[in-house]
């Protein structure tokens, strides 16, 4: 009679052969289009543009329209009406940037996490030139702290870069003729040389924007700032 196998060969592991034929456990590189688009859909801003890096598949799913919120991208245009009331999103660049005021000049400089750990100019990140809010807007209010907001507009659609650059023309500005005498006697000079960077005293860091809110017209914006470090 053969000998009947053993305890020992029962609990041997499959040949080789039997392996081969098995099937190999799901991948990343396997899943369906739906599940990549689920994974994308729970990213923000960051997320989405580090995962456009990894291949071209995510890249190609990251352009599809339905991103176009989350990433602030320029191809929409602005609404013709906002909702009043609403809070809108404020892009993460415009958000991450702040300013240290040095004479007449307002230095931007901004952290979006980079792999080199440094700190840039806000216009050196591509995204200066994205939406400054999402929905986008064509006309802004911002109200930096002195009593008096400024303008910022594009028909087109309000960009980082518009709102940064409006902000440095600001400071740098001369203040309105009652700022400007008061000022002029605190630091004893003409008042045609008080600009409203003048208005901050001691505080010069600019510390982020508290929101970003549509004003009862339904067309314009009020973006807030936050306080300022001194």
């Amino acid at each position: 009679m053969p000998n009947s196998p053993s305890s020992t060969d029962s609990a041997s592991p499959p040949p080789a052969a039997a392996l081969a034929g098995a099937a190999a456990p799901p991948t990343t590189a396997t899943w369906p289009d739906e599940i990549w688009v689920l994974v994308l859909d729970q990213l923000d801003y960051k997320g989405l543009h580090k995962a456009a890096q990894l291949c071209k598949k995510l890249k190609r799913f990251i352009e599809d329209e339905s991103f176009d919120a989350r990433l602030f991208r320029t191809r929409v245009k602005p609404p013709k009406k906002l909702i009043p009331n609403s809070t809108l999103e404020i892009h993460p660049l415009l958000a991450a940037t702040y300013c240290v005021f040095t004479g007449k000049d307002a230095l931007t400089w901004a952290s979006m996490g980079g792999d080199d750990g440094e700190e840039h100019t806000a216009f050196e990140y591509p995204a200066v030139d994205e939406y400054a809010t999402w929905p986008p807007a064509t006309i802004m209010h911002v109200d930096v702290g002195v009593g008096k907001s400024f303008p910022v507009t594009d028909r087109n659609g309000i960009k980082v870069r518009r709102v940064l650059q409006r902000l440095g023309h600001f400071w740098g500005s001369k203040a309105t003729s009652t700022w400007a005498w008061n000022m002029a006697a605190e630091y004893h000079c003409p008042p045609d040389e008080v600009t409203w960077q003048m208005a901050l005293g001691d505080r010069n860091g600019w510390t982020g924007w508290e929101e970003a809110v549509v004003e009862n017209e339904a067309t314009a914006v009020r973006l807030t700032a936050c306080g300022y470090d001194s």
